[in-house]
């Protein structure tokens, strides 16, 4: 409905028509599409994952588990044949091994602006309307290797009351290529107040944690923040709750950001900040 709009009156005496106003229509910024890339073992805690939040009801997500389909875009040792599994809980919602090549799965990839994959590819990849609450998407099979887990909102012309709120990813993070990278893009008309966290030291019972994580945050290849430890400030620490992110030891090395960001496509990048290697974690919490 938006538009340029007047008002004419009219009677005996002659007609009077007002002067033009204009409507816009303010589309609120949101996250629409999340990707991660990493080292994936197999299974366990060091297979790649991608957890998301759907608030406010159901939505039709397309979810990818990439390893084949990464070979024009790196030298990487390739994740085999990627399994694809998305859980709430205990509970399996659920899975896809080999994608097929299916019509329906294909129009989709267009629709979502996903990359295609080979119809014979071994590459993982659904089409699905997930109920709301917390989910996790992890990726594993035989053989491990340089993996990427998508999600993108494939509500489309049809937007559904559910939205994705906060997301995490966690993988093995090292030196150089083996690095955990998440790709977001907030669409709309209006910026976003996000918290980001980047979690190695407090991720408690995980085997080989990153002692020191990196946070870096590009739009395209423009650095916009940069985190190395987040230094126990208050501000940090009142997000933390009002985000309902769990609380930090005001001396860990875990890195943490505040920014806005305007609607684009960004990517947050976790480095060792020494020579380290382990798993890591990077959440996004949405904020007022």
């Amino acid at each position: 409905d938006a538009g340029s709009y007047s008002v004419t009156a009219a009677n005996s005496a002659g007609v009077a028509t007002s002067a033009a106003a204009t409507l816009a229509i303010s589309a609120p910024g949101k996250l629409t599409s999340v990707s991660a890339q990493a080292i994936s073992a197999p299974w366990g805690a060091s297979a790649l994952q991608l957890s998301f939040t759907l608030s406010g009801g159901s939505k039709a997500l397309v979810v990818r588990g990439i390893g084949p389909g990464l070979a024009p875009f790196t030298t990487a040792t390739l994740f085999a044949d990627p399994v694809l599994k998305i859980s709430a809980g205990t509970s399996l919602v659920a899975s896809n091994d080999n994608w097929g090549g299916s019509a329906s799965l294909a129009d989709a990839f267009v629709r979502v602006g996903a990359f295609p994959l080979a119809p014979k590819s071994a590459d993982a990849a659904l089409l699905f309307t997930f109920p709301a609450g917390v989910l996790n998407a992890a990726i594993g099979g035989k053989s491990g290797g340089m993996a990427l887990a998508e999600i993108y909102d494939a509500d489309g012309s049809q937007p559904s009351l559910g939205r994705l709120t906060r997301v995490s990813a966690r993988g093995s993070v090292g030196t150089k290529s083996a690095l955990l990278t998440t790709t977001f893009v907030i669409s709309g008309s209006t910026p976003v107040h996000l918290l980001i966290r980047a979690l190695g030291p407090s991720l408690s019972g995980l085997p080989d944690v990153l002692n020191n994580p990196k946070l870096e945050l590009y739009r395209g290849t423009a650095l916009v923040a940069q985190n190395d430890n987040w230094g126990g400030t208050a501000a940090l620490t009142a997000l933390f709750k009002t985000a309902g992110a769990t609380p930090l030891s005001a001396k860990s090395k875990d890195a943490a950001i505040d920014v806005t960001l305007s609607p684009g496509i960004y990517s947050a990048v976790i480095s060792p900040a020494n020579t380290d290697s382990g798993l890591a974690q990077v959440g996004f919490y949405p904020l007022p």
